[in-house]
């Protein structure tokens, strides 16, 4: 069962929250009538963290996924479609910026192509 703890007004969430899903993840941050709004941040079962910006439900703006090896993807989202160019720091900090032919969030495994350092 899904579980929200924070403010509702009407029985809608509204302003801080938190959401529990019944698959285990958690999503924190803000909630404007019942949609994801603002700054979310998604905490996966398998240990994954998503920081993400929502305008009434749908993403948009910067976003990024930490593996729970530490290598960062980050990436711009506009109305709700993920940008192809990203940039993946590894947990040795290295850094590349490239262009996505394909995206496995499950394995924050990343075919980047046309790399520029």
């Amino acid at each position: 069962m899904d579980i929200y703890e924070g403010n509702a007004v009407d029985d809608l969430f509204k302003g801080y929250g938190t959401y529990k899903c019944a698959n285990g993840s958690i999503y924190e941050g803000f909630w404007e009538n019942s949609k994801k709004h603002g700054k979310i941040t998604k905490y996966t079962k398998d240990g994954r963290v998503k920081e993400l910006n929502y305008v009434n439900g749908v993403k948009e703006g910067p976003a990024s996924i930490t593996s729970k090896n530490g290598e960062i993807v980050q990436f711009i989202y506009r109305k709700g479609k993920k940008l192809d160019n990203v940039l993946l720091t590894t947990r040795n900090n290295d850094q590349c910026f490239g262009n996505i032919s394909s995206y496995s969030s499950r394995s924050l495994k990343y075919p980047i192509k046309e790399i520029n350092y």
